[in-house]
């Protein structure tokens, strides 16, 4: 935080809002001299707390997947919708791509 041109050295605290059996929230509450500042700096403090967790502790971000499967009617909306994108995807996944 200290280093961050954004913080108006006001507020600075991490707190645990919630945890459950599998995910804890935090929260970071940082100040700023202006509504704009304080935006881009809880964008910075967020993504410099991942990519610490990232770099530091990676055991600790979720692993979780999912596959989304979508029926006929779903998969025929999208390629109306799309027809040109739907054909693009045809195209490469034929030529390789």
């Amino acid at each position: 935080m200290s280093l961050s041109p954004l913080w108006d050295r006001r507020v600075a605290k991490l707190q645990v809002a919630d945890a459950k059996e599998t995910t804890i929230l935090v929260r970071a509450l940082v100040s700023a001299k202006n509504a704009g500042a304080l935006g881009d700096l809880r964008n910075e403090v967020r993504e410099k707390l991942l990519s610490f967790l990232r770099d530091e502790q990676p055991e600790a971000l979720p692993r979780h997947r999912a596959e989304v499967a979508l029926s006929a009617s779903a998969r025929a909306a999208m390629q109306a919708a799309a027809p040109d994108a739907s054909a693009a995807r045809t195209t490469k996944r034929l030529a390789g791509e």
